[in-house]
C-alpha cells in the first residue's frame, strides 16, 4: 500500500488484459472514465474498491504541443490527452511521469518526441482547485554531448534533454531516425574523423 510520486518507492497494480501494462498505486484508480477509490491492505492480502464520490479536481496547463501526458502521485497514476493544453486531475501532489509530442512533417510522416525517464524533484507539482498548475514541459529540447577520456581513447555520448532534465527519445513513425554523426578535427587540421553514434 505504498503511495507517492516517486516511481521507485511506490507499489504498482497490474490488470491482466488491460491495455496498460501497469499503474502506480494511488488512492484512486481511473478505469473507463470512472474514478474508483482503493483501500489496500498493508501486506497486500486484499484490495477494497468502491466508486469514488465527492472528489475535487483542479486544472492543469501544459504547452498546446503536448499530445499525451502522465503523472503519478498519492492520488493515483493518471493519463491525459490535453485539449489545447488543458485538463484536470484530482487535487493533490504529483510528479510528471511521461509526456509525448506527436506531429507530422511536410511529407505527412509521423514524428514523436517522448520523455519517460530522468524526472527529478523539479518535476513535482501540486494540483489545487483555485489556481491552475502550469507545467513547462516539452520543447525546446537540447542535445548534451559528453566526452570521457581514458589513457587510450575518448568515449563520446549524446543525449537529448528536456526542460526538466528528462531524457527525450525521437521517433520517426515506429523507427528511430538515422543516428547522428560526430565530426572532429584537430586545431591544425591534420586530424579529421567522422563517426556515427549507435543506439543502445
Amino acid at each position: 500500500n505504498d503511495l507517492g510520486s516517486k516511481s521507485s518507492e511506490c507499489d504498482r497494480l497490474v490488470f491482466p488484459g488491460d491495455k496498460e501494462t501497469y499503474r502506480y498505486l494511488g488512492r484512486y484508480l481511473e478505469l473507463d472514465g470512472q474514478l474508483i477509490r482503493l483501500e489496500v491492505a498493508r501486506d497486500g492480502a486484499f484490495i477494497k474498491a468502491k466508486k469514488a464520490e465527492g472528489v475535487e479536481f483542479g486544472p492543469v496547463r501544459v504547452p498546446e504541443t503536448i499530445s499525451e501526458f502522465e503523472a503519478i502521485g498519492e492520488s493515483g497514476h493518471f493519463t491525459r490527452n490535453p485539449a489545447k493544453g488543458e485538463f484536470t486531475l484530482p487535487v493533490g501532489k504529483y510528479r510528471v511521469y511521461r509526456w509525448t509530442i506527436n506531429r507530422k512533417d511536410d511529407k505527412n510522416v509521423s514524428w514523436s518526441l517522448s520523455a519517460n525517464s530522468g524526472f527529478s524533484s523539479i518535476a513535482d507539482f501540486e494540483v489545487a482547485t483555485a489556481k491552475p498548475a502550469s507545467l513547462a514541459i516539452g520543447e525546446p529540447i537540447r542535445p548534451v554531448l559528453e566526452a570521457v577520456e581514458s589513457k587510450s581513447q575518448v568515449r563520446f555520448s549524446l543525449r537529448m534533454i528536456g526542460p526538466l532534465g528528462e531524457s527525450v527519445d525521437i521517433m520517426r513513425g515506429q523507427d528511430r531516425p538515422r543516428a547522428p554523426q560526430l565530426r572532429m578535427a584537430s586545431a591544425n587540421g591534420l586530424f579529421r574523423s567522422t563517426n556515427t553514434f549507435e543506439y543502445g
